[in-house]
Parts: structure tokens; C-alpha cells; sequence
């Protein structure tokens, strides 16, 4: 992980390009990067995003098929291909934090 932070408006970039190339996938912003997309001035050194289990390598392939971004292919290494190089960490949740359903279940 590179140890330069990145002013907003590059984070902005990087958040946007990000959104369109995940379109419906269920993600969340999560540090830093998360703070920036609600309007903070905060700079960050990297977007690290959550996604459901067993989602992650369906999400790194959308980011490796996006002109926007590089995922190196022997580490993983991801990142936004914009004007400010902006890396990029998917996480996945540990077992205690599993996907539950919001509908009531009968009694």
C-alpha cells in the first residue's frame, strides 16, 4: 500500500470510477474513502471497500475488465488508473458478519 495521501478530489475520482464499474454489486465504503464520498476534507491513502463473501473475486474481475483500474495479476494488487494512481483493497467480511435476511421469519 503506498504511503501518499490523496487529496479528495482524486479520491472522488477514484470513488466514481469505482461505482460505475461495480454498478450493482453490494459493496461498502469503508475508512477514509468512506468518509471522503459523505463530503469530508480528509485525505486518505487508499479506497477500501467490503464485499459480501465469496464476492471478491467476481468484484476484482469487474475492476480487471474496467479500463479504470489494474489489478496485477500474480499479487492482486489493485488500483485507479486516473491521473493520481489511487490503490485500491476489497475486503471480505469474517464469518461472524454473514449476510442475513431482512424479512421476518415465521414463529
Amino acid at each position: 500500500m503506498s504511503s501518499e495521501l490523496h487529496a479528495p478530489e482524486a479520491l472522488h475520482a477514484a470513488l466514481t470510477a469505482l461505482g460505475n464499474t461495480l454498478g450493482d454489486e453490494k459493496y461498502a465504503l469503508v475508512g477514509g474513502s468512506a468518509c471522503t464520498a459523505l463530503g469530508s476534507e480528509r485525505a486518505t491513502q487508499d479506497i477500501d471497500f467490503v464485499v459480501l463473501r465469496g464476492q471478491t473475486p467476481a468484484v476484482r474481475q469487474l475492476l480487471r475488465d474496467s479500463p479504470d483500474f489494474e489489478v496485477q495479476a500474480k499479487t492482486y494488487h489493485t488500483w485507479y488508473r486516473g491521473a493520481e494512481p489511487v490503490d485500491i483493497e476489497i475486503l471480505a467480511p469474517p464469518a461472524l458478519f454473514r449476510e442475513k435476511s431482512l424479512t421476518k421469519q415465521p414463529k
